[in-house]
């Protein structure tokens, strides 16, 4: 057994990150349908966090001394917070913060031991697993039978998802892999396809994310394609023509989509009234933000309020424990909330795996495949610090972790 885990543990990764989307709509089902309030998810992806901890420290036997004090400062980190929350909340609250301090640190643990040599995909691996969730959010709203993305005001359409934030970072980030993919793929058939996936489910979310990484995709993928074939006056009007089809098409169709639907009616909330009043604080947090800045100014207040220890070790996930004004709200910027609710020594802690692996990631000499992949990286934190339910929703981070341990395809 240790020998087949030991000679396999590439596939077994590998077919982990095909399940995400069969995970994903689980957990949906569980929420949605089955009112089930622990998520399927969370705990499969917990029982694959303790089966890699096993592996590499019993099976593998990996004697990495920075892999041992590290997990250990984790578990150490996790009992002090634990008693901490035991002293300045109670044991009640014990269970709810000890969960979500799971959900922060999985991605960092699963990043300090998985070993990069383990990491095997391809292209075509990432854009089979996008197109899972393009065709199980496509097909639902065809026939009707979609979840919302939200809850009020705005509009969106998920497919048999739960959440709408969580799946748009998830192709957000395999973004730049599928417009790669239309780019230097022969066959015509699956182009169109994909086209037609990619075009009918960006809209229908009714994300503002996920069609900004469209665009920066777009842009990354052109440097790419000119950078690596002769630019004739056939390959400039060739991408002309469909550029200008593109934006035509996209003219018509726009008008008819959620994006613009929630674009219309957030502008027509906001009452913008002249050019100046985008440059205002109220524009900036209530449109680009929705409301997380004026949230992050209200948990800072709280840190800032806490004690010493609590300064240290985070206010935890509970926010005002035992007060009118208790809160079980996250600001939605994976960082900030990271901070405030672990605290300094939990913060330095959480970003110590992430400062040395990413660091190592851009050492790496650039071909077309690792540019894409530093490209990604670099999309999903901007989206974890900007919008959230990125490094603080395991069925998200998981993927930032697979592209941070890759090396070559």
């Amino acid at each position: 057994m240790k020998k087949y885990l030991d000679k396999n543990i590439s596939f077994i990764l590998l077919i982990f990150l095909y399940i995400q989307p069969i995970i994903d709509i689980i957990t949906s089902l569980c929420i949605n349908y089955l009112h089930i309030n622990f998520t399927f998810g969370m705990i499969i992806r917990f029982i694959f966090l303790l089966f890699i901890l096993l592996f590499y420290l019993f099976i593998r036997k990996d004697n990495s001394k920075y892999k041992k004090i590290y997990l250990f400062s984790v578990l150490l980190f996790i009992v002090l917070f634990a008693i901490i929350t035991i002293i300045f909340k109670d044991i009640n609250a014990l269970s709810y913060e000890l969960t979500n301090i799971i959900k922060v640190f999985y991605f960092v643990i699963l990043l300090s031991i998985i070993d990069k040599k383990d990491i095997r995909f391809k292209v075509s691996d990432l854009v089979k697993v996008a197109c899972i969730y393009l065709i199980l959010i496509a097909i639902p709203n065809i026939f009707n039978i979609s979840l919302n993305s939200y809850t009020q005001g705005k509009v969106g359409s998920v497919g048999v998802f739960n959440s709408g934030n969580e799946i748009s970072a998830i192709l957000s980030i395999l973004t730049p892999f599928l417009i790669y993919y239309l780019f230097n793929n022969n066959k015509l058939l699956y182009k169109i396809i994909i086209i037609i996936l990619m075009g009918y489910t960006y809209f229908k979310i009714g994300s503002k994310i996920i069609i900004i990484s469209l665009i920066l995709s777009m842009f990354i993928n052109l440097y790419l394609y000119f950078k690596n074939k002769k630019i004739s006056k056939k390959n400039i009007l060739v991408i002309s023509v469909c550029l200008i089809l593109f934006i035509l098409i996209g003219i018509y169709i726009l008008p008819k989509t959620n994006f613009y639907y929630n674009l219309k009616i957030h502008l027509e909330f906001l009452n913008i009234n002249n050019f100046n009043d985008i440059f205002t604080f109220n524009f900036i947090n209530r449109f680009i933000f929705s409301d997380r800045l004026s949230y992050l100014i209200d948990v800072n207040n709280i840190y800032f309020n806490s004690s010493f220890i609590e300064k240290l070790f985070g206010i935890g996930f509970i926010h005002n424990y035992m007060m009118d004004s208790l809160s079980l709200k996250l600001i939605e910027m994976d960082l900030f909330d990271i901070f405030y609710n672990i605290g300094i020594i939990g913060f330095i802690v959480y970003l110590f795996p992430i400062v040395i692996n990413i660091k190592d990631v851009f050492k790496v000499k650039n071909n077309d495949i690792m540019l894409l992949i530093k490209f990604s990286i670099v999309l999903g934190v901007l989206i974890s610090i900007l919008v959230g339910h990125t490094l603080l929703a395991p069925g998200v981070s998981i993927y930032l972790v697979y592209l941070i341990k890759f090396r070559k395809e």
